[in-house]
């Protein structure tokens, strides 16, 4: 969808929330719109399923250092007993320049 979709983010943010079977495209497409995105990332991170919430993480990831204020979200997730889930962490952390 990329950065135009913009005014896309409170229903994509809904559909990411709803734990149905497109909601990780929602995330996906969250993450195509760009930094505007980075708070429903956020929630998407802190109150979806494992499996969203790596999602979540791989799309702060995409969007880099203009996804800054999600590090403190990201550091929780390295402790996530899902092995995924910390690795995607991982990855964000150093795509946004934190490692």
């Amino acid at each position: 969808l990329g950065p135009r979709a913009e005014p896309l983010l409170p229903a994509l943010r809904a559909a990411a929330l709803e734990r149905e079977p497109g909601s990780a495209w929602a995330v996906e497409a969250l993450g195509s719109v760009g930094a505007p995105a980075v708070p429903a990332l956020l929630e998407v991170a802190r109150r979806a399923p494992t499996a969203l919430k790596r999602a979540a993480a791989h799309a702060l990831g995409a969007i880099g250092p203009a996804a800054r204020d999600a590090v403190p979200v990201l550091r929780e997730l390295e402790k996530h007993p899902d092995g995924l889930l910390q690795s995607a962490a991982r990855s964000a952390l150093r795509a946004i320049g934190t490692d």
